[in-house]
């Protein structure tokens, strides 16, 4: 876009369960599409490549990060940025809801989801294994971070993130119609959460979210980006496979900052110090619960 400045395209695409190939073709031509508009980062939603595949055939769908279909993704991200969900398997035999962002034809950054969902219609953590980690990593483009769908709603993940120096967070999202309560809109609730953080963690937020019917789940479509200062900058309103094309300002980013420095006046050092007695504290009262006792008196100091 400019040298101050950021294109980022979003790839709203159908991702189809055990078509690897098709779901490849597709991502080919988002990627023909955000090269034709210019753009610096394309992001596509989460299990994008394998398709929202969670049920016992998920080993087939899943990758490796040396494979061929890696490989071409890997040559595709010379003409732009990619970031992408997929299911990995690691050289161990372990299983990961991953995402992975290329650049110039090398491997960037892999974050695997560290909330993989086990409620509702949901049961990830069947299938995969656990993530352990979330850090911001250096692009062409900007400091960013990654959470995949069920992490970025887990607070602490995002608020490390902007710790670690990520100015836009990318939410990768398979986030279905039925996926919270009957009284909990799905798409209203995304919304708050990440239109609250790039207000208070004064940074851009990408939404990117599958389209379509995949099993038993109907997925909303609806990505966004949301500036720092809280307000929309593009959102796609249809269900439908859709190319979002948004242009973020970093200037806009330092300006925002500097009227309403949340993230200088943060203390990270407060907040270690008190998550460390909250975890005494809870690790005491869940050992007392886990005997059915109860909380001995403490006993008075000699004098």
């Amino acid at each position: 876009m400019g040298c101050n400045g950021l294109r980022i395209c979003i790839g709203q695409v159908e991702s189809m369960r055990n078509g690897l190939a098709r779901n490849l073709k597709r991502i080919t031509d988002m990627v023909d599409r955000a090269e034709a508009a210019k753009a610096d980062l394309l992001v596509f939603p989460e299990l994008s490549l394998t398709g929202y595949l969670v049920d016992k055939r998920f080993s087939k769908a899943a990758v490796k990060l040396d494979g061929p279909q890696v490989a071409r993704l890997r040559k595709l991200s010379q003409r732009v940025t990619i970031c992408l969900g997929l299911i990995e398997e690691t050289n161990t035999a372990l299983f990961y809801n991953s995402a992975v962002c290329l650049e110039r034809g090398e491997i960037k950054h892999v974050h695997r989801k560290i909330y993989p969902p086990t409620y509702g219609m949901f049961d990830e953590r069947r299938y995969f294994a656990a993530g352990w980690d979330v850090s911001a990593f250096d692009t062409a483009h900007g400091r960013m971070a990654i959470l995949i769908c069920g992490d970025a709603w887990h607070i602490p993940l995002a608020y490390l993130a902007a710790n670690d120096g990520a100015d836009v967070l990318l939410i990768l999202a398979a986030s279905s119609r039925e996926g919270l309560t009957d009284t909990t809109s799905c798409p209203d609730a995304w919304h708050a959460v990440c239109r609250s953080y790039a207000l208070t963690l004064s940074c851009f937020v990408v939404f990117a979210n599958l389209a379509g019917k995949s099993g038993d789940h109907h997925f909303w479509g609806g990505s966004f980006v949301a500036g720092p200062d809280g307000n929309m900058i593009a959102e796609s309103r249809t269900s439908e496979p859709d190319l979002l094309v948004a242009d973020v300002d970093f200037d806009a980013l330092r300006e925002q900052r500097i009227r309403l420095p949340f993230r200088r006046d943060d203390s990270l050092v407060h907040t270690i110090q008190t998550a460390r007695r909250v975890l005494k504290a809870k690790t005491r009262r869940d050992r007392i619960a886990d005997v059915g006792g109860s909380q001995a008196p403490v006993p008075p100091k000699p004098r």
